[in-house]
Order: C-alpha cells, then sequence, then structure tokens
C-alpha cells in the first residue's frame, strides 16, 4: 500500500534464486523495471530464501548504522567525539521520521549503513574498509554516484600510494563481485 519496491524486490529475487537474470520488467498492478542496484537487495536474498519477511534485514542494518555511529572514533581538532555525543547522533539517526517512514518500506538502511561505515572507515583513515564501503555505496544506489568525486578526492589527497591502493582494492572486489549483473545487459 506505501510503495512498490518491496513486491518488485521479492519477485526479482525469486527470479535470482530460479537462476534467473532478475533486471528484467515485472508485473505489478502495472509494468515496473528493476532498477535497484544489487548492493541493496543482495543481502535480503538470504532472509527471502527462507521465507523471512525481508524488511528483517533492514532493521538489523538501521540498528547496526546506530552501533557504527556510537563506536566509531572520528577525529576532529579535538580528538574523538564523546560517547553522549554518538550516542545522540545514533538515536537522532534511528528515531528519525524519514527513518522510521522508509522502515516500512524497507529499502534504505542498507544503503545508509554502507555510508556510515565509509565515513566511519574515512575518519578512521582504514583504507581497504573505506573501499570496499565506497564499493558498497557505488553498487547499492545511483544516488551515490555523484559523490564518489569528492570522496576520491578525499583519498587522493590525505592518502599515501600504498593507502590508495589499498582503498582501490577494496572497492574492486565489490565491483567485480557484482559485475556479472551488468555484463549481461549493461542497459
Amino acid at each position: 500500500a506505501d510503495a512498490d519496491m518491496l513486491p518488485l524486490l521479492q519477485q526479482a529475487m525469486a527470479r535470482l534464486l530460479a537462476g534467473h537474470d532478475p533486471y528484467v520488467w515485472y508485473h505489478l498492478p502495472y509494468a515496473a523495471p528493476m532498477t535497484y542496484l544489487p548492493a541493496l537487495w543482495l543481502p535480503m536474498v538470504p532472509a527471502f530464501a527462507l521465507g523471512l519477511d525481508v524488511r528483517l534485514v533492514q532493521v538489523l542494518a538501521a540498528g547496526a548504522v546506530g552501533a557504527v555511529i556510537v563506536w566509531s572514533r572520528w577525529r576532529g581538532d579535538a580528538g574523538a567525539a564523546p560517547p553522549a555525543v554518538r550516542l545522540a547522533l545514533a538515536a537522532a539517526f534511528l528515531l528519525a521520521p524519514a527513518t522510521v517512514a522508509f522502515a516500512a518500506i524497507g529499502h534504505t538502511a542498507l544503503y545508509w549503513l554502507y555510508l556510515t561505515l565509509l565515513l566511519s572507515a574515512l575518519a578512521a583513515r582504514r583504507w581497504l574498509p573505506a573501499g570496499v564501503a565506497c564499493g558498497l555505496c557505488a553498487m547499492a544506489r545511483q544516488t551515490m554516484w555523484p559523490a564518489l568525486p569528492i570522496v576520491l578526492l578525499y583519498v587522493v589527497r590525505t592518502a599515501g600510494r600504498r593507502e590508495r591502493a589499498r582503498f582501490a582494492a577494496g572497492a574492486g572486489i565489490v565491483v567485480a563481485a557484482l559485475a556479472p549483473f551488468f555484463v549481461s545487459d549493461p542497459a
């Protein structure tokens, strides 16, 4: 009643589990193409295969976002943010109207988790995990693509050659793993 994403993803997951390409047109009450990138919905496939509500994966991801915020070591001129600030940020995210509203639709918490992991890893200068998270962000939402030059500029300006190679390897692993979804029909 609120959105067409879950029925669309469920049909795509059923096709994938049957060994077929999930990127086709589906028939809801109207024709709809599968436009969601693989990192946004693939983590839900095990829950779907087990007959569970795939939104549980999103609830777990939203909780993980709060945990990452609380336990991240963000550094600034004054050092790491105090635990109370990080706890308040996590609570603000988890209780925000947009978070609560999207919970019913169940589609963005995984992306938020990837994005939070990316920012946390960049702040801690953990280049391999940052690259993996960046690759997941890029392979989850097209809205991340305009931000990629900014992230890459930050990496180039703050990381040495070895660290940039770790970042690129992390992102490359994700992109290579999800490339088969684009090979059969890039359009």
